[in-house]
C-alpha cells in the first residue's frame, strides 16, 4: 500500500482550503496542521538545489539541513530553515513550482512531528 500524497490528503479533508492559488501562508498552514517539520533529506536537498538556481548570490539561500547537519539540528531549526526556503521561493516567484513538488510527495516523504496525547 502506498502512502498518500499531500495533495490527496488536502483534497479529502474538508477542513483544508484546497484553493488552486495556494500562497506562502496557506502552504505553511497546511504543513503546520499536518505536523510537518520539513521534507526528508533527499527531497529537501532536491528542493534546495532547485531554489539556489534562482539566487543571484549563492550564499543568499541558506543550505538545507541535510547530511551531517541533519543529525545536529533540532526539529525547530529544521522547520524554521525549511520555511525560510519557502519564503525565498515566494520572493523569487517560484513558489508555485515548489508547491507542485512538495504537495505531490507522500506523507512518508516528510519529517513529521510526533505528538502523543495521553
Amino acid at each position: 500500500m502506498s502512502a498518500k500524497r499531500i495533495i490527496d490528503i488536502i483534497k479529502d479533508d474538508k477542513n483544508f482550503n484546497s484553493k488552486s492559488d495556494l500562497d506562502y501562508f496557506g502552504l505553511i498552514n497546511i504543513f503546520l496542521r499536518l505536523d510537518i517539520i520539513c521534507p526528508n533529506e533527499n527531497h529537501w536537498f532536491i528542493l534546495w538545489e532547485d531554489l539556489k538556481n534562482y539566487s543571484q548570490d549563492k550564499e543568499y539561500l541558506p543550505i538545507a539541513y541535510v547530511a551531517t547537519s541533519w543529525h545536529y539540528t533540532t526539529d525547530t531549526q529544521k522547520r524554521e530553515r525549511f520555511f525560510e526556503h519557502l519564503k525565498f521561493a515566494e520572493e523569487k516567484n517560484v513558489l508555485k513550482k515548489a508547491i507542485n513538488y512538495l504537495l505531490n510527495l507522500t506523507i512518508d516523504d516528510f519529517n513529521i512531528e510526533l505528538n502523543f496525547y495521553f
